[in-house]
């Protein structure tokens, strides 16, 4: 399961008419699952930091059995468009 750890947040409270910022620490677990077939696609996927921003990001893998679908799919147009049997 993907997850964000230690990521820094500002709460912010009102004490008798005083807003207070409190920094606290959470981590984050989340599932990821396909938009097309609805397959969890915890396995291929990771929470991380960005690169350049430093923000939270996720990276999500191919759903392997709808890239199965998808590849037969435009491998039979193929064949139906260059009229080959």
């Amino acid at each position: 399961m993907p997850r964000f750890s230690d990521l820094e947040l500002a709460v912010e409270i009102d004490v008798n008419n005083t807003n207070v910022t409190i920094p606290i620490s959470v981590d984050i677990d989340f599932e990821v699952f396909c938009a097309r077939c609805g397959g969890g696609l915890c396995h291929i996927s990771e929470g991380r930091l960005s690169r350049r921003r430093n923000e939270p990001q996720v990276t999500v893998g191919i759903c392997e059995s709808c890239y199965d679908e998808i590849k037969d799919e435009g491998y039979q147009e193929c064949l139906k468009e260059h009229n080959i049997e």
